[in-house]
């Protein structure tokens, strides 16, 4: 057995300031793909990539609300 200890580092972002738009796609992988960016910088953006079971996660959610019946303007069934 081998026990391996980590330190962590994070750094928090204020991403309404950063970024002004959030653009989500399915990318060729079949995983969702949200990128992060700001109109008046081109150079500046942010691209997360979700994996698949974080992908699957958001997939079965979207099917559990469609099979409840919720009502919501915000969903698109």
């Amino acid at each position: 057995m081998i026990t391996i200890k980590r330190k962590m580092q994070t750094e928090e972002i204020n991403k309404s300031e950063r970024y002004s738009f959030c653009q989500a796609s399915l990318n060729s992988d079949g995983v969702i793909t949200l990128r992060s960016y700001n109109t008046c910088n081109k150079n500046q953006d942010e691209i997360t990539i979700l994996s698949r079971d974080e992908t699957q996660a958001i997939f079965s959610l979207m099917r559990s609300l469609k099979s409840s019946g919720v009502q919501n303007a915000d969903i698109p069934f």
